[in-house]
């Protein structure tokens, strides 16, 4: 084999090894800028489904399910809010009218600034909770009709016993219409748990139509899914609107047993009855509440899974 020859199949060689060599970079090369695109989509795909979905989704739907739920999430916290002044109402009706204020060794003046803070405090809390009544949706007229009205009445007895406290000049009398005031405590309290326990029956009863609508929506989707098994999706969306059911009743329930108490008009054996009623109706709230809660877990779990089908 001549040298010529030889020195030619070594070029042939180093040729080819030479455009392997730079195949493999480019193949590398090209790899490498191309794996964190695809991690920073399953990361993009991942903050769809969080909990406030975005609506950068494919499937332009997906941004009424998004708002739907955020309407949703924000009544809850609303809810939430309306429970805490439940317990704060029951808990205050369970202490305060068995108060008896201590006039000893204070003056004239001293009780009707007392007097008159006190009752400021509770007229400005009846006339905040009014316009929340005028607006109730969900609840039947009876029942607005008939909170209005005992609102407004605690509203006008009490600043009538403010114009009488403040005539007072005498510490008798004074002592006389403060006595009134510690008793205007139960009336006080009685129309305060029932507008709370009512108002949030209603917010309840807003929510599950809200949802009810966005079920409704959903379900949209999952009918037309082939080539899925959405048997899970099935059984979750069973539980979303079992769960909205059960929140109905015992929010209607809730605001029933309530609407019918009146005053016990110092009967102590009447107090602890609607003691016992507001009480249980609070309950009721409470577990509308979580039944309102699970509908939430399992329709959104729903909808982030379509969300990863619309991504």
């Amino acid at each position: 084999m001549s040298i010529n020859f030889r020195l030619t199949i070594w070029i042939v060689v180093i040729i080819l090894v030479f455009c392997g060599v730079w195949w493999l970079f480019l193949f590398t090369q090209n790899k490498s800028t191309t794996a964190p695109s695809q991690t920073q989509n399953n990361q993009n795909i991942s903050a769809n489904i969080s909990l406030e979905l975005t609506t950068s989704t494919k499937d332009a739907s997906d941004s009424a399910l998004t708002s739907d739920l955020e309407v949703i999430n924000n009544q809850m916290q609303n809810l939430d809010a309306d429970f805490l002044d439940i317990q704060k109402t029951s808990a205050q009706m369970a202490t305060e009218i068995s108060v008896i204020k201590n006039t000893k060794g204070i003056s004239v003046s001293t009780i009707i600034k007392n007097a008159d803070n006190e009752i400021k405090q509770k007229v400005s809390d009846l006339n905040k909770i009014l316009p929340r009544v005028e607006a109730a949706k969900k609840i039947p007229d009876r029942f607005r009709n008939n909170l209005l009205l005992s609102i407004q009445a605690e509203i006008n007895q009490l600043t009538e016993l403010k114009a009488s406290i403040d005539s007072d000049t005498s510490m008798p009398d004074a002592i006389i219409d403060y006595a009134k005031l510690t008793k205007s405590y139960r009336v006080y309290d009685l129309v305060m748990a029932r507008a709370r326990i009512i108002m949030a029956a209603d917010r309840t009863l807003i929510i599950a139509s809200f949802m009810d609508v966005l079920g409704d929506k959903v379900w949209s989707r999952i009918s037309v899914l082939t080539g899925f098994n959405v048997s899970t999706l099935n059984q979750k969306f069973s539980t979303f609107t079992s769960s909205i059911s059960d929140a109905s009743a015992k929010a209607t329930a809730a605001a029933n047993e309530v609407y019918i108490l009146n005053e016990d008009q110092d009967n102590n054996l009447k107090l602890q009855e609607n003691l016992s009623t507001i009480k249980d109706a609070e309950n009721k709230i409470q577990t509308a509440i979580t039944d309102i809660s699970v509908a939430r877990k399992n329709i959104l779990d729903i909808v982030k899974y379509l969300a990863r089908l619309a991504a």
